[in-house]
Formats: structure tokens, sequence, C-alpha cells
């Protein structure tokens, strides 16, 4: 699998993740649903709730400008490259509001770490299994102590979304790309 392949089957993950409805495509319903399940999972506040649901609507409207029609895995993919291809701003306004909309809601104490069972709620749902989830994990703990702290959780979803290939430790975000 070349390097543009296992982009794409991590785009195709969290697509899966983020398709709710189980339709084939996603709207803004799915997006909307994806925010008010893992506000639950995660027993946010309203707070925390709102901000994960308007972080989510942000993200919908980018892809929505992007794919230009219905958005289905490809137009999603091709919107994500675009995305990210546009620099920080874009993530910053779309993708980042959600990783940091996550992390309010997780690291609930300020501690700066973001505990393995609030990692499995993030993903629970996704085609990622508890071991794979927690694989994950671990990965993403770049300087092997034990825990996740917010700053490697940012610097991972970014590496999901922009990482070519599976050298980077957040190409294991949603699991392994290469299953």
């Amino acid at each position: 699998m070349n390097s543009v392949d296992i982009r794409n089957a991590k785009l195709a993950l969290a697509f899966q993740a983020l398709n709710t409805s189980g339709s084939g495509y996603l709207s803004s319903a799915d997006f909307e649903t994806y925010a008010k399940t893992t506000a639950d999972r995660l027993h946010c506040d309203a707070e925390r709730a709102r901000e994960l649901s308007e972080a989510m609507r942000a993200w919908w409207r980018q892809l929505e400008e992007h794919a230009k029609g219905p958005v289905t895995v490809i137009a999603f993919t091709n919107a994500v490259r675009e995305g990210m291809d546009a620099g920080d701003a874009h993530y910053d306004q779309g993708i980042g509001k959600i990783v940091d909309a996550l992390v309010h809601a997780a690291d609930r104490n300020g501690d700066g770490i973001i505990s393995e069972q609030d990692y499995l709620l993030f993903f629970e749902g996704t085609a990622a299994d508890e071991a794979t989830a927690l694989e994950g994990y671990r990965k993403l703990d770049l300087n092997a102590d034990g825990v996740l702290t917010v700053e490697e959780f940012r610097k991972a979803v970014r590496q999901f979304y922009s990482a070519e290939g599976v050298e980077a430790a957040g190409s294991f975000l949603l699991g392994n790309p290469l299953a």
C-alpha cells in the first residue's frame, strides 16, 4: 500500500466514524449525532456538549463548502486533503476546534492528561475495537510515560489527517490503517 492509499484508508476510517446514519454519505445530522453521542459518552455538562456541537458544525460547514455536493467518502477525503493543504488557519477553524472541544470534555480536572478510559470513549462506535484503540493510545504516547497528554493527542490528530504514511504515531488514532 503506498502512502496516498494509507492516507485514504485513514480518512475512510474517519468517514466511517462520522457516518452515524450509515447512509454512505455525511450530513449535518451525522455531525450533530456524533457530537451528541460523544458528549453523552464523556458525560459532558451542557457547556462542553454545546462546545463540541458547535465545533462539529464548524467542521461540517468547511466540508460542505469543499465537497460541493453530497459528502461521500471520496468527497470527504478530497475535502479533508484540500483543507489540510490550505494550512493552519483552516485546520484550526475545523478539526482543531473539535480537538479542543474533545480535550476540554475529557480533561475535566485540567491536569493535561487524557486517560485510557476517556480515549476509549472518544472512539467508541468506530471501527476500532478496544484492543486496537488501546494500541493506538500507546503509540500516541510519544514519550512512553504511560499517559497521553493533551499535546500528544493534539499532535496525533493533526498527523492522522495530514501524514501520508504510517511513520507518524498519529496514523494509528482510529486503529491500524493497514488492517
